[in-house]
């Protein structure tokens, strides 16, 4: 790539909105399907093309480089959703391996069988990240599953994404664009770059956009030295202002990014004066303000369902990353029933719609509390959404993990400094180690417009030693 143009956008800095103005500048002068708008996910890839869209009112068709990486190289290749591996072929080859594949890997670092499927594809993402996490791998095991995994996809004549990737780096021949705009370029696997290295050879101009400090993908073979390394020799833009943080958040912020060891420092300034850092013993210290968002946030999913039953109990609505606490079909079943057992109580027992919650031993007449097969705390927290009238259509609070939320934000953010030993062995172990859960915490802190919450850790497994360090 040549020409390169380095934009690095901190939390809340608009780097969406100066890469759309980019991008509506780049098509007042070039054609659009000379030109490539490309990032890690969909939904950034998608901003693009419906920019240009709503802009130039173009038709998709004329768009034909506004994808994500994988995406371009299934286009390129000419490929069909019938050359992939699917969920079938996954299950089917589970089986026949003797496996217990349930189909996700997380970071939570789980020694279940998934993880060596994860790690047959890190070693062709990112060969250095691979060799930092054979610790616990049973070699012979992986190189079977490896071996078999290649085997049954040939047998088969299908391909992962993985494979898209590779085919397409040796076919080498560049994309037929001018200009390209690589967004979310922090979380750009090793495969990935050399994918753009081809596709974007010939272009005239290349923007390369992202934050290294909240490169917290590292663990899934993100390439945060590759992308560090492309300022070497090129125009770099630091976008100087965060339209998200007040003063007193930024600075707790920048004291974690600072001791991130491998990074670009950037100087950007507040939104506003204030902003206000709460610590906390327990969750139930926190005050819940209904008019206001919330995101409640961990590290690992192992925490999460704390946090869901401290919600429940106080009776708020909220997502489990994006699943409702509040079932549409269980809560229009509970309506149905109450609404048949004042008026017409002999149909309850007919109803379709009423049948998958109804416990076999229902005792007529009895209110849907003792009549729905219900947990109990599930049960309680219903009842006191009706009890309360509570709107369930209102849903301002999210539980996930850090990494469900970045690039989200929301008025108030709380944060379980807890994780589990494993990480904790990750954030002591090296520098690498260090690095990635520095920038982890330093997403999770950043996410806030107003309030933020830091709930002390349970046990030494945490964050707790960093946050005090920056606090001094």
């Amino acid at each position: 790539m040549k020409n390169v143009r380095m934009i690095f956008g901190a939390p809340g800095c608009g780097k969406t909105t100066f890469l759309l103005h980019l991008l509506e500048q780049i098509l007042e002068n070039n054609e659009p399907d000379r030109v490539s708008f490309v990032s890690f996910t969909k939904k950034g890839s998608y901003e693009g093309r419906d920019r240009a869209m709503d802009r130039f009112h173009f038709k998709e068709d004329d768009l034909p480089f506004f994808r994500t990486i994988h995406s371009l190289a299934f286009r390129d290749l000419k490929a069909s959703r019938y050359d992939m591996i699917s969920k079938r072929h996954y299950k089917e080859f589970s089986t026949a391996m003797g496996m217990n594949f349930v189909g996700y890997y997380t970071t939570d670092f789980n020694h279940n069988d998934d993880r060596y499927l994860f790690m047959v594809s890190l070693e062709k993402n990112n060969k250095a990240v691979f060799e930092t996490l054979l610790d616990g791998v049973d070699f012979n095991r992986f190189n079977s599953i490896k071996r078999n995994y290649e085997r049954y996809k040939k047998e088969f004549v299908i391909r992962d994404y993985d494979d898209l990737l590779m085919d397409f780096i040796n076919k080498d021949e560049p994309l037929p664009v001018d200009i390209a705009i690589i967004d979310e370029a922090q979380d750009l696997t090793t495969l990935q770059w050399q994918f753009c290295e081809v596709a974007f050879r010939d272009c005239k101009e290349v923007y390369i956009a992202g934050d290294d400090d909240q490169a917290i993908y590292g663990w899934s073979g993100a390439d945060t030295p590759y992308f560090l390394e492309k300022t070497k020799g090129n125009e770099v833009v630091i976008l100087d202002r965060s339209y998200r943080l007040k003063k007193n958040i930024l600075e707790l912020a920048k004291g974690v990014s600072s001791k991130i060891s491998m990074r670009i420092p950037k100087d950007f300034s507040a939104v506003d004066e204030g902003g206000n850092i709460f610590y906390h013993n327990t969750i139930g210290d926190i005050p819940i303000n209904s008019e206001e968002s919330y995101y409640f946030l961990s590290r690992n999913n192992y925490f999460l369902p704390v946090i869901d039953k401290h919600l429940m109990k106080k009776g708020i609505i909220f997502s489990h990353k994006d699943k409702p606490s509040v079932s549409p079909g269980k809560y229009s079943a509970i309506r149905r029933y109450e609404e048949l057992r004042k008026n017409a109580p002999l149909e309850i027992a007919g109803d379709k719609l009423l049948a998958p919650y109804l416990k076999k031993d229902r005792v007529k007449g009895d209110p849907w509390y003792s009549s729905f097969n219900l947990e109990i705390d599930e049960s309680n927290y219903y009842r006191d959404l009706f009890k309360n009238k509570t709107d369930v259509s209102i849903n301002k609070t999210m539980v996930n993990t850090i990494h469900g939320v970045k690039g989200g934000e929301a008025d108030n953010v709380v944060v379980l400094l807890d994780m589990t030993k494993t990480v904790y062995s990750n954030l002591t172990g090296s520098t690498l180690g260090m690095d990635s859960e520095l920038r982890c915490l330093y997403v999770a802190l950043t996410r806030t417009k107003k309030n933020l919450h830091i709930i002390h850790s349970n046990s030494k497994f945490g964050y707790g030693e960093i946050i005090n360090e920056v606090k001094r």
